[in-house]
């Protein structure tokens, strides 16, 4: 896996992308929809019978999108209404199809809202600009478009997954994940591994800047993952609604699946306490770079 990542930036390592690629992979195989959220009448990224891309759609079939993997973290869009056709950017700038198979045909997703499942789609092959619409429904030339309104689209579906609450599964035993470790929403809770799948054991993204973000479990609003007593080795991760230093982390070593969350200017990482994966086991701050220190997320709820 480690391999098929290599023609990709660390800055596409990011927490944020790891997450939207574990996502990519919960959604494989269902269809979607890309409302644009700065046409005037939301309407959607259309298929029209001609080949071509417009911003027209409703939610029928020319409007409706498969999702399939591309390389490392990317995704590809399989027309519905025409099966073995995929959205392609070229270096003009201009939208059309393809087969599927190359780099003008994926996509990065890059989640401007992870709750609102709102999103920019930036091309691998050309990484210089976003899929856009104007506020009249004229698609906006791709090598034109930033990061404005202009690229924002929100995904929608009948099967769809909210891409905003995840698992953290350690490598040793996908049995058990980071879990809030009481029934009680309070300050100062444990994280550890347990086998429950209720909101104690999910969590999102609280991004402070593109490299540093607060982990929040759903199980206890207005708190995040923290170093308690600050970071030091063996210190215990619990929820705290402390905003400092101590409650921002960020992704390092990922290999295409599993990565290591590391302490904000500290040669730390979360770690699966004891070398063993299992139920009750505590989760702590240390330096040891072994699969204690491996995880991933899952959609699989």
């Amino acid at each position: 896996m480690a391999a098929a990542m290599a023609n990709l930036s660390l800055e596409e390592f990011n927490f944020p992308m790891i997450v939207s690629g574990a996502w990519r992979d919960a959604m494989d195989g269902k269809t979607i929809h890309f409302q644009s959220q700065n046409h005037s009448d939301k309407k959607h990224l259309k298929l029209t019978g001609d080949g071509t891309i417009e911003c027209t759609g409703g939610k029928g079939k020319p409007a409706s999108w498969v999702i399939r993997k591309g390389k490392g973290l990317t995704y590809k869009f399989e027309s519905v209404s025409q099966p073995g056709v995929y959205l392609k950017v070229n270096a003009k700038g201009e939208y059309t199809t393809g087969p599927g198979a190359h780099p003008p045909c994926m996509f990065h997703v890059d989640f401007v809202d992870f709750g609102a499942a709102t999103c920019r789609l930036q091309n691998v092959k050309f990484p210089d600009g976003r899929v856009g619409v104007k506020p009249d429904g004229e698609m906006k030339p791709y090598n034109d478009t930033g990061e404005g309104a202009a690229s924002h689209f929100q995904i929608s579906g009948g099967d769809m997954i909210s891409p905003q609450w995840f698992q953290i599964l350690p490598k040793g035993n996908d049995g058990v994940a980071l879990n809030v470790y009481s029934g009680k929403v309070e300050t100062r809770l444990p994280i550890k591994l347990w086998a429950g799948k209720g909101d104690n054991a999910l969590f999102r993204l609280d991004s402070v800047n593109k490299r540093q973000h607060r982990i929040v479990p759903k199980h206890a609003p207005g708190h995040s993952l923290n170093i308690e007593g600050g970071v030091a080795n063996e210190a215990q991760v619990i929820t705290f609604d402390d905003a400092g230093p101590n409650s921002m982390f960020h992704t390092a070593d990922f290999d295409g699946q599993y990565f290591r969350l590391q302490a904000k200017g500290h040669p730390f990482y979360m770690n699966v306490w004891g070398g063993n994966a299992v139920q009750e086991a505590d989760i702590k701050m240390y330096s040891d770079k072994n699969e204690n220190s491996l995880f991933r997320l899952s959609f699989a709820l």
